[in-house]
């Protein structure tokens, strides 16, 4: 059998080297392609967790400034920040101050109370100014405590106080008695604390206080050096 003449071979051997090389760079471009892909959505699945790390920051950080409110009125603390080491307040630099508005009720009357407190040193100090805390008692012309303010419970109200900061909360009197040892009128109550004070028990109510002269004051239940100036109360019969 004759052999192929040796043009012809040289020709084919060409045809044969062009179509590997085109076969490498088809190849080529299908391997840089699918790479191209997989880092397009590489970068772009980057740029998602770039996205959801900094939304989660922002988050946390209006969470951060929604739990510690800074303002002339204080700060209320978490239960982290409660953990910082922070000292409580003293006399040393919080002043306290109790204000009542009327000075004057009839026995079905309301008086309002605004406790307040100014930060007067110079370091950061934690105090809970609740009513079950930062107490305020009435006191009849006897000297019989008739009324305190945690009779019952309140909810703790943690604040931070830096340099300057003054912070007020408000109260009320109902011209009611809560102390169980004056009120014989009430076999039961809810809870009776340390005091002998009691809570009312649901849909009770407790007896209003005889027509008189009765003084309030406010007290730190943890520290009886941090207390107001008293403050005359005078509460007057209905038909007067």
């Amino acid at each position: 059998m004759a052999g192929l003449p040796i043009k012809r071979r040289k020709t084919e051997r060409k045809y044969i080297i062009r179509r590997a090389v085109a076969l490498a760079v088809l190849f080529a471009l299908i391997i840089g392609g699918g790479w191209g892909v997989y880092a397009a959505f590489f970068a772009r699945d980057t740029n998602k967790v770039s996205t959801a790390r900094s939304n989660t920051s922002t988050s946390s950080t209006k969470k951060s400034n929604k739990e510690q409110q800074n303002s002339t009125e204080g700060v209320f603390r978490s239960d982290r920040a409660k953990d910082s080491g922070i000292p409580d307040c003293t006399t040393q630099n919080v002043a306290v101050k109790l204000t009542a508005d009327p000075t004057e009720i009839t026995t079905n009357g309301t008086v309002n109370f605004a406790k307040d407190f100014t930060h007067t040193g110079s370091t950061d100090c934690i105090l809970n100014v609740s009513d079950a805390s930062m107490v305020i008692t009435m006191t009849n012309a006897e000297g019989v405590q008739v009324w305190r303010s945690d009779a019952c419970e309140a909810d703790p109200a943690v604040i931070l106080l830096g340099q300057n900061d003054t912070y007020q909360k408000k109260s009320s009197w109902n011209a009611v008695v809560s102390n169980v040892a004056v009120d014989n009128s009430i076999n039961g109550r809810a809870t009776i604390n340390g005091s002998g004070h009691g809570c009312m028990n649901e849909g009770q109510s407790a007896r209003h206080v005889a027509a008189g002269e009765y003084t309030a004051e406010m007290v730190n239940i943890a520290d009886n050096t941090m207390k107001s100036e008293p403050i005359k109360i005078t509460v007057k019969e209905e038909n007067q």
